[in-house]
């Protein structure tokens, strides 16, 4: 199956129809064409991810209507003016119709017509279900009749429920997400050298996740962190200004989409080409709990209970490399790893990089330091693709504040941690995917350390 053509909507639609278990019309509205603000100058366009779910359609202005008594799906476009095809690509309906596979599909012109002749043919137990999104405008057009209920929550639930666990087409097209970012790592660590700009490694990695993925991918699934030294230490860092010195450590956390899903990778490069003594000690541990978080996912599995198995590797490494004092529980008791590592071990991966549906119904978030971040809680099932990205940071933000703080201070070795004040971070990140039986990492980038510097040295040779 050829990722770039596939139809992966004839899945998505059929999990969206088992799961919405309602009589009535499900009807969506795509995003408009979007101009600078005071210009006429247009913005790469990008569709609704839920929209896009649905209909595979990555074109402004249109309308999604779902049958759900008989499972139709009608599909609402645009007409385009004959003169426009001086300045752009125009296709007709009908060719339209062949890229898209709608059951139906209409002008908008006649949203009005066909929704109301639908919305006639429901029986009094049905409803119109939008999203919550949807704009008081936007509804006004389909002018529906006073008497049909209108439902503006249960739209937004199903869909994310959805799109949790990926349709066997949706998880081609994530692989070939991930094998595009593999592939632009893989020349970033080629060429990465002490002296080059975090922009240069940036334009670096934007023209080689667009050379490896074509016009499917010309969008970023988030801006690029390009982060050398100590920038490494700001878990959003997107300047990218800085110069990477020798001796130092440069983070790249970066991920194109491909055909709106996305890729979400990271790695820690050592700018020589070789990690250091102490590069090594901070990139073991974070390794270390990378793989065993790896190593423990299948379906059943709570993922929940893997962040705090994160936070535990952690502990023990940090212990164990001289850094804190105590034992592992009283660490982890007193929130001290957090210090550290304070962000959640990993998060849904799909159309949008920090996925839906994260937190289902009853699930609350845990209001401790790190944990409160994570950005899922749910139970591992099989189509599921999550991040795997625990980290260690020498941050002065959070550790200045701690050494002179009673609560935390007995735990940490201030001489050792001031030795690492200016190391930055490291982080490993690969992309997951939960099968039947346990687990496939999409990603493709060298990670164990030797083989990082092999490859980096053999990059240098030729």
């Amino acid at each position: 199956m050829n990722p770039a053509t596939l139809d992966f909507t004839v899945e998505t639609r059929a999990r969206f129809f088992s799961l919405m278990n309602h009589k009535g019309l499900a009807i969506l509205k795509g995003l408009p064409e979007n101009c600078r603000i005071d210009s006429d100058r247009e913005e790469l366009f990008r569709q609704d991810s839920n929209f896009f779910y649905l209909t595979g359609v990555n074109e402004p202005d249109c309308w999604a209507v779902l049958d759900l008594t008989n499972k139709c799906y009608h599909l609402f476009m645009p007409r385009i003016p004959e003169d426009y095809k001086v300045w752009m690509t125009v296709l007709s309906l009908e060719e339209k119709n062949a890229r898209y596979h709608p059951d139906v599909i209409h002008y908008t012109e006649e949203l009005k017509t066909v929704v109301g002749e639908l919305a006639r043919g429901m029986t009094a137990d049905s409803k119109v279900f939008v999203l919550n999104y949807m704009t008081h405008e936007q509804e006004a057009e389909l002018a529906l009749p006073a008497t049909v209920a209108v439902d503006h929550a249960i739209l937004r639930e199903v869909l994310h429920e959805s799109r949790v666990c990926k349709t066997p087409a949706e998880i081609t097209i994530m692989r070939e997400a991930s094998r595009i970012a593999s592939e632009g790592f893989k020349e970033v660590l080629r060429q990465l050298r002490p002296g080059m700009k975090e922009y240069e490694l940036e334009a670096l990695w934007l023209a080689e996740s667009y050379k490896h993925g074509g016009p499917h991918a010309k969008l970023q699934a988030y801006n690029p962190i390009c982060a050398a030294g100590k920038m490494s230490a700001t878990l959003h860092y997107v300047d990218n200004n800085k110069v990477l010195n020798e001796g130092e450590l440069f983070l790249l956390d970066a991920g194109n989409e491909f055909r709106n899903y996305a890729a979400d990778i990271t790695r820690s490069f050592p700018a020589s080409g070789h990690f250091t003594p102490q590069q090594r000690v901070i990139y073991d541990i974070v390794l270390r709990v990378h793989k065993t978080i790896i190593e423990h996912m299948r379906p059943g599995v709570d993922w929940t209970d893997m962040h705090r198995l994160s936070m535990r590797v952690t502990a023990e490494g940090l212990l164990a490399a001289g850094f804190l004092k105590g034992t592992v529980d009283e660490l982890l008791a007193n929130h001290v790893v957090a210090l550290f590592y304070m962000h959640g071990l990993g998060h849904q991966l799909g159309l949008d990089v920090h996925d839906v549906g994260g937190y289902p119904k009853g699930v609350e978030r845990i209001q401790e330091p790190g944990i409160r971040s994570l950005r899922t809680r749910r139970i591992l099932a099989p189509g599921m693709v999550l991040t795997v990205e625990p980290g260690i940071y020498f941050k002065d933000a959070l550790l200045e504040p701690a050494l002179h703080d009673e609560k935390y201070k007995r735990f940490l070795n201030e001489e050792k941690i001031r030795e690492y004040w200016n190391f930055g971070g490291i982080r490993i990140e690969d992309d997951v995917l939960v099968t039947e039986t346990g687990h496939e990492s999409l990603t493709h980038v060298p990670k164990e350390a030797a083989e990082v510097e092999a490859f980096m040295l053999g990059a240098r040779r030729h």
